[in-house]
């Protein structure tokens, strides 16, 4: 059965079983977009005519709406529009998509982390460039709309980019970062955090010249085009990599146990155990739900400490100085200190408390207070 799929993400395209048609009417294209783009609103047949025939009578933009419906109508080969005497719609139908609802459905509830690195990437795989890019009216209201989308599309984008780089990188899959790294650089190249993100899976991957390479053409970029240099933490990247943390340490390089990005041990002899903390911490289903807690037990001596603290490692290599990255509290319960009141938690936190910049957004007096409560000083 022939589909109708509306490309968004990109140059504007209407495809109908797998081939582009061509719309002639701008206006009725406008209809369809607009529509298309806010699948869960009711839009008003006055707006319509108002935001495209502004300077129209009443009268002559309800003929001129009817008109481009009529004509848009004949030139499709599925209608996907609803409407009534007020309004317009696009219609909920198996029959018609768009590119749009499409990656946001791959984005959904539904898959395990251990899927959620292949439903971001498939969704990254949908974007083509800015949302309607190319698509010209000459009408300034529905200009600025295509900018607001545009501007909302582009932060999903390098949002999707950011989790999935984040997410791989958590998993080991190295070769997905790089290339969800590079595709955002393609969106906003000046954006060091894929920066980063590509000069450490080419490390992890025993590519470090491609990794310094990075570094060197977007130093050269910034000073000659901004005037500006590279961010700090783009730069201990990039000398942790050139002093050869990561790249020295691959299996290919001299054979040894496959290394985390930047020279980190791995846990010998635990890869099983250490695979299954890393998927369950990312928020993997567990066999009786959502893991919010892992118990690791055993023995004395047998390596569970060491274990523990490879994979929190790990954690905090990948995530780096990253805005949403994870945070790595931690802290001992002592049987010989159980008169301090909850201090494991007071000592887990401490770390943070000590960080609170003046300047950073006022922390809510609820908080502020419950903070008092366990640092009194």
């Amino acid at each position: 059965m022939a589909r109708l799929y509306l490309c968004l993400l990109g140059p504007p395209e209407v495809v109908w079983g797998g081939r582009p048609i061509a719309l002639s009417a701008q206006r009725g294209r406008a209809i369809l977009f607009r529509l298309a783009a806010e699948p869960d609103r009711r839009h008003a047949r006055q707006d319509l005519a108002e935001l495209l025939w502004p300077r129209a009578s009443p009268s002559r933009r309800r003929n001129n709406l009817s008109v481009a419906l009529t004509r848009l109508k004949a030139e499709m080969p599925l209608w996907p529009l609803g409407g009534d005497r007020d309004s317009l719609w696009w219609r909920d139908d198996a029959r018609a998509e768009t590119d749009a609802a499409r990656f946001l459905r791959r984005l959904g509830p539904g898959r395990g982390a251990a899927g959620r690195p292949s439903s971001l990437a498939s969704a990254l795989d949908l974007w083509r460039g800015p949302f309607l890019e190319g698509l010209e009216l000459a009408v300034p209201e529905l200009e600025d709309w295509i900018l607001a989308l545009r501007r909302r599309w582009h932060r999903e984008a390098l949002r999707v980019a950011a989790e999935l780089c984040r997410e791989a990188a958590l998993a080991g899959q190295w070769p997905r970062v790089r290339d969800a790294a590079g595709r955002a650089l393609r969106i906003e190249p000046d954006d060091e955090t894929f920066l980063r993100w590509a000069m450490r899976a080419h490390a992890a991957l025993g590519e470090p010249r491609l990794a310094l390479g990075r570094f060197a053409e977007a130093e050269r970029r910034l000073r000659t085009e901004l005037g500006l240099a590279p961010e700090p933490a783009t730069v201990a990247v990039y000398r942790a990599i050139a002093a050869g943390e990561g790249a020295s340490a691959h299996p290919r390089a001299r054979g040894a146990q496959p290394a985390s990005p930047l020279g980190l041990p791995r846990a010998t002899g635990r890869e099983r155990a250490r695979e299954a903390l890393l998927g369950w911490l990312a928020g993997c289903d567990a066999p009786f739900g959502p893991v919010r807690a892992v118990l690791v037990e055993g023995e004395a001596g047998i390596g569970k400490t060491h274990l523990l603290e490879t994979i929190l490692r790990e954690i905090e290599a990948a995530g780096g100085p990253e805005p949403g990255a994870p945070i790595v509290l931690r802290a001992r319960c002592h049987e010989e200190a159980d008169d301090v009141a909850y201090g494991p938690l007071r000592e887990a936190l401490r770390p943070l408390v000590a960080r609170i910049d003046p300047a950073d957004p006022p922390i809510p007096a609820p908080a502020l207070f419950e903070l008092a409560r366990l640092f009194p000083e």
